[in-house]
């Protein structure tokens, strides 16, 4: 289910829990793409640029759910920060469940069956960004229409 620009614009409009800090503009060569950020979240906090080139969408469990994962590009050397998780209520209507924050940026979800999957880079001291030196992937699920955290792990940097 991708979702065209003027659709993720229409989307991140209505959902209240984000406020928009810079009308839509350019974010590379994409048109319309807004700057947004989650409120309560600190007026330094992190956002980003909602490029609907870089949504993960797909469906997940036995019903089928969609679910749209929308990083928020920097638009730095970070890349993405935040990750907004939206999931199809029972009418089918994209609904906002939570958002996922790393700091140390690299932010990367894919989807499966089961889970959302959310992979966070952990840099040692002398860590270049290209290079952690472990990551930390975290399993989410969708429960009663919010983003819940049901596990998680480091995982070492392959060798």
């Amino acid at each position: 289910m991708p979702i065209a620009q003027a659709a993720l614009n229409e989307l991140l409009r209505t959902t209240t829990q984000l406020r928009r800090v810079a009308g839509a503009g350019r974010y590379g060569d994409a048109k319309d793409v807004p700057f947004v950020k989650v409120r309560g979240s600190g007026e330094n906090s992190l956002g980003g640029f909602a490029d609907a080139r870089y949504v993960v969408s797909g469906t997940m469990g036995p019903d089928a759910r969609g679910i749209l994962a929308v990083p928020l590009m920097s638009g730095g050397s970070g890349g993405d920060f935040t990750v907004l998780i939206y999931a199809a209520d029972g009418s089918g209507r994209l609904r906002y469940a939570g958002k996922v924050d790393w700091g140390a940026g690299h932010i990367g979800v894919t989807l499966s069956y089961a889970s959302i999957v959310v992979t966070e880079p952990i840099y040692a001291a002398n860590d270049p960004n290209c290079c952690p030196s472990a990551y930390l992937v975290e399993l989410y699920q969708i429960r009663k229409g919010r983003l819940v955290r049901v596990g998680s792990a480091n995982v070492p940097k392959p060798r």
